[in-house]
């Protein structure tokens, strides 16, 4: 089998790890299958031939494959939920940390700003909450684990914080 029959999701936790804890993988539910497809390159080999030309510290990547341009991940959970993450470091796409969790009762959209919630109550589902009414659906559902850790996560982890939980949460699974 080639590298680009294994190709996967290079960078899983960091989508998945706000997803996992929103849908209580590991307490109430598991993940039990996925599949993962990703694109063929279309430019990183490009640019490693045309770096080469004129860096010689670039000399070695020059006719490598690269992975694909998009990697897309299935999971379905033993509840039958499903998961859907993304890995794009090369492509175009405009950049997003989209945090999208949907359900049958309603929905939440985190990043990008601004937020949405639809609550499953509101028939047309197209309506934006206020600044103050999202702060107290945060504060109202915020993970117990970032109750207990978040300050500390905030002042010893990047990424505001989240490097911190996700290495305490990958550790807790291992």
């Amino acid at each position: 089998m080639t590298e680009n029959q294994r190709s996967g999701n290079l960078y899983p936790t960091h989508g998945l790890g706000p997803i996992a804890q929103i849908m209580d993988i590991n307490r109430d539910d598991r993940m039990d299958y996925l599949v993962s497809m990703a694109s063929n390159d279309f430019m990183l080999e490009a640019r490693a031939q045309q770096l080469a030309a004129s860096e010689p510290d670039f000399a070695e990547f020059k006719g490598k494959t690269f992975r694909g341009n998009m990697n897309t991940t299935t999971i379905r959970t033993a509840k039958g939920k499903t998961i859907m993450l993304q890995h794009d470091v090369t492509s175009s796409r405009v950049y997003s940390r989209l945090h999208l969790n949907g359900g049958a009762k309603g929905s939440a959209q985190k990043y990008p700003l601004p937020v949405f919630v639809n609550s499953g109550l509101i028939a047309t589902g197209h309506e934006w909450i206020d600044e103050k009414a999202f702060k107290e659906l945060e504060e109202k559902y915020r993970p117990e684990i970032v109750k207990r850790i978040g300050e500390l996560a905030k002042k010893i982890g990047g990424h505001g914080g989240m490097a911190f939980v996700m290495g305490a949460y990958l550790k807790m699974l291992s």
